[in-house]
């Protein structure tokens, strides 16, 4: 969304943000969900607004960012109770705004 200032710009966002998961070993997702607590499968439905004052003689704008809350986990053989590959998980957590001006 951009504008010519002065003006107060705002931007609502709802959309669907699906979590996900890397590894460098082979583990199944439903471990990893387990491990970390939400399901690294599903999609999430994130709802917020963000607002920026462009100021006057300018022209200026924002835009929304998905934010993320990253989970670090190690991936363990239980065969041989060692660390056999690292990964880590991510879950919607809202959005970051980026604003400018020029």
């Amino acid at each position: 969304m951009t504008g010519g200032g002065p003006i107060t710009l705002t931007l609502t966002n709802s959309r669907a943000i699906a979590s996900s998961y890397t590894a460098s070993a082979t583990v199944t997702a439903s471990i990893i969900s387990s491990a970390v607590g939400f399901s690294v499968t599903n999609t999430y439905t994130q709802t917020e607004s963000g607002a920026y004052t462009v100021p006057a003689l300018k022209w200026g704008g924002i835009i929304a960012h998905p934010l993320y809350d990253v989970y670090g986990f190690e991936v363990i053989d239980p065969n041989f109770n060692a660390v056999v590959g690292y990964g880590e998980a991510l879950r919607p957590a809202g959005f970051c705004y980026e604003t400018w001006a020029n």
